[in-house]
């Protein structure tokens, strides 16, 4: 489904296992095919990682390996973020887990909870600038746009040569009707 929406989260962070590529689109029946395929090769994946970690319960690698083909492979975001929880006791935190966590919280449908992980993460790392970003992504599903935008802002004050803070800013201002600063905006990210 790479492409057939604007989703963030139809990106992979990791390794490639298998890779289907046709020379035409697909229609709407056979990416449904498709998805049915590649659910039963996570699934398959899936019950790998979990005998693994009934043998080792507090095998970080293998939470995270298992949170992340819950969330992009099978598309149990509830499931991920137990897992993500599961993460956060073992004593490790690293940026990867808050991500997976918010992005699974975003999945879920709860940009609320998506923007307290990246605020906790920022709490340790205010100068992270992907981190503003995501947390912007999550204040504008919550419907506050220009809440959104100070996020931007905060980006650019941070790295102002970040380009895709001007993109994000010029989505929001778009949103908001505000074309000719969108238009500024993405004459800067260029």
């Amino acid at each position: 489904d790479i492409g057939d929406t604007p989703a963030v989260w139809n990106r992979w962070d990791g390794d490639m296992g298998e890779l289907l590529v046709y020379d035409r689109a697909l229609g709407a029946s056979e990416r449904a095919e498709v998805r049915e395929y590649l659910a039963g090769r996570y699934a398959d994946a899936e019950a790998l990682l979990r005998r693994v970690l009934d043998a080792r319960p507090d095998d970080v690698p293998t939470l995270r390996a298992l949170a992340e083909v819950c969330l992009r492979g099978l598309d149990r975001p509830e499931t991920a973020i137990e897992l993500c929880h599961r993460l956060a006791t073992s004593g490790v935190e690293e940026r990867s887990d808050f991500e997976l966590l918010a992005w699974s919280q975003m999945a879920a449908g709860r940009p609320a909870d998506a923007e307290e992980t990246w605020t906790a993460w920022l709490r340790r790392n205010p100068r992270e600038v992907y981190a503003h970003g995501t947390r912007s992504t999550a204040r504008k599903a919550l419907g506050n746009i220009k809440g959104a935008m100070e996020y931007c802002d905060e980006m650019i004050r941070i790295d102002p040569r970040y380009a895709r803070a001007y993109v994000n800013r010029g989505v929001l201002r778009d949103a908001l009707r505000d074309l000719a600063g969108a238009i500024e905006d993405y004459d800067q990210a260029i």
